[in-house]
């Protein structure tokens, strides 16, 4: 072997080592990155369920908060439309229970009122509304179902609803008046809009519970009453079989 020979030797053997360095340097450095990338997908994974499990607990407090509200303000009603003329809470309170009292012709003890505040900002372009609470339910119902007397005074009054319920309530007046435009009997409860259709009506000749086909009873047709099945007596009554039977033995 020659020198030159021997100096190839040397730069194929350079050249293969150099590529068998190369080539774990490159296993390496992908082990080193899957271990990294299994690790980051294990976090993320944690992190993930992490994320979702806080976002139910966040929804399920939602909820939560959301029945509170509704509950506090259950009995609350917003009276629009007096003219701020009270001097104190006292004078505030005495209006409130005076229109209740002789605008809806409901009975209103000072002592039913939970309590009474205006809202809003003071302009001078329009009166603040009321908001007042009642001790009981009962009353509140009455006062809105005679609330149309309010039109009288030139003053009306809502339910307390939450501003999230207001929003809803707001989006739901399209729909609301597209049912009505149908024909549909149609009003929002709450957050729901509520629809019966005409064709949902109860026939006056048939119930609910009375599926297609069945004949309803004849009402005008009188009825024969039903004889009740009497049992046979077991006392010590004789029986005409049992008489003459007795008559021949004796005989």
């Amino acid at each position: 072997m020659n020198s030159e020979d021997f100096k190839n030797l040397l730069e194929d053997f350079r050249l293969k080592i150099g590529k068998d360095m190369v080539e774990k340097m490159q296993e390496s450095e992908n082990r080193i990155l899957l271990n990294i990338n299994e690790k980051l997908d294990a976090k993320i994974c944690q992190l993930t369920e992490e994320m979702e499990h806080l976002k139910n607990i966040n929804e399920e407090n939602e909820k939560r908060l959301d029945i509170l509200e509704k509950h506090s303000r259950q009995k609350n009603l917003i009276l629009f439309g007096m003219k701020e003329k009270e001097k104190s809470y006292e004078e505030l309170e005495i209006l409130v229970k005076d229109t209740i009292k002789n605008t809806l012709n409901i009975d209103c003890d000072k002592n039913e009122i939970d309590f009474v505040r205006r809202i809003g900002k003071l302009t001078h372009d329009r009166p603040r509304p009321i908001l007042f609470g009642l001790n009981t339910l009962g009353k509140k119902i009455k006062i809105i179902k005679s609330k149309k007397k309010l039109e009288d005074i030139g003053a009306y009054i809502t339910e307390d609803y939450p501003k999230k319920i207001l929003e809803k309530r707001k989006s739901l007046q399209s729909q609301l008046q597209d049912e009505i435009n149908k024909g549909n009997k149609a009003r929002i409860v709450y957050d729901r809009l509520v629809v019966t259709n005409k064709s949902n009506k109860r026939s006056l000749s048939q119930s609910p519970e009375t599926k297609e086909g069945d004949k309803l009873p004849n009402l005008n047709t009188r009825q024969a009453p039903k004889k009740s099945k009497q049992q046979p007596e077991t006392s010590n009554r004789l029986t005409i079989t049992s008489y003459l039977k007795g008559k021949k033995d004796a005989a």
